[in-house]
């Protein structure tokens, strides 16, 4: 069984995505994106260890522990170190596009990247969601990746069909990242967002993407600055209804090799991308002490 339809993060059965421009940036580039899924998903997540978090990612660290149904990123804007209105005004986005998607605002993640200290567009936001959400589409996942870019040359996409098999489809994993800058081990100024339609507990989930988080953005490094705005997020919605994946079971580690090897894809390409790079340097070590 293959997935022939979508790619990136509406690889996965049962996600859609799209990207436009609201008006954050000037030169008319795409700057918000949205990614939806028609079933709650799980939802697993490593932020920022920057104290300075953005509000975005304050209101995401909150509901991350909620089913998830959205997730709205906008571009050319950080949302930090703005004044503590700007939490407000977070929270109005969240609460307009709750009402037009008939969901709970707890249900909704946030992501930002851009400017900081700047106030937050929310009302170009706001006036630019019917549109955003018009354009939902699973094959639009290419607009929601630009959408989230900002000083990034290509967008960033993989997917991967994993072996567990579904009484629907066979589990698959697909996700869309933006970095070019400020990319320090820790993640930094990097976004990632990974889409599955496994069933799985959210321990195995949390597990599986600490580790592959750990061997992958963790691992990599631009120019030494922490951000305020980084996070990886990973959404499962069950959709392919497999059995569902416990920790330390064969399908488990069939899973978190797969999320690994999506993790790892993105990485490398936000290190080949980063600002002014004109050389890509892996190293592999073996039989080394630290």
């Amino acid at each position: 069984m293959e997935n022939k339809k979508g790619g990136g993060v509406t690889y996965p059965y049962g996600f859609f995505a799209a990207g436009i421009h609201s008006g954050i940036k000037k030169n008319g580039k795409k700057d918000l994106s949205l990614i939806y899924s028609h079933f709650p998903c799980v939802g697993a997540g490593t932020f920022t260890t920057n104290k300075f978090k953005s509000y975005s990612v304050i209101w995401s660290i909150k509901n991350i522990k909620n089913p998830v149904y959205a997730v709205i990123i906008n571009s050319g804007n950080a949302n930090a170190c703005n004044g503590k209105e700007n939490y407000s005004k977070t929270k109005e986005v969240v609460k307009k596009l709750a009402e037009k998607l008939n969901i709970k605002e707890n249900n909704i993640l946030f992501s930002s990247t851009g400017i900081i200290g700047k106030p937050l567009p929310y009302s170009e936001i706001i006036s630019s969601l019917d549109e955003l959400i018009k354009n939902l589409s699973r094959d639009r996942h290419k607009e929601a990746a630009e959408g989230i870019t900002t000083t990034d040359t290509f967008i960033k996409e993989f997917q991967v069909d994993t072996g567990i098999e579904g009484r629907k489809k066979v589990v698959s994993i697909g996700g869309m990242a933006k970095g070019a800058g400020m990319i320090n081990p820790d993640m930094a100024t990097m976004l990632s967002f990974i889409t599955t339609d496994a069933v799985i507990e959210k321990k195995a989930l949390d597990i599986a993407l600490k580790e592959g988080v750990n061997n992958s953005f963790n691992m990599i490094t631009v120019d030494n600055d922490t951000s305020t705005n980084d996070m990886v997020v990973c959404l499962a919605n069950g959709a392919a209804r497999n059995k569902r994946i416990h920790y330390g079971t064969k399908d488990y580690f069939e899973f978190a090799e797969k999320l690994k090897e999506t993790c790892v894809n993105l990485a490398k390409m936000i290190a080949k991308d980063g600002e002014g790079a004109t050389k890509f340097i892996e190293v592999k070590v073996k039989g080394g002490w630290c």
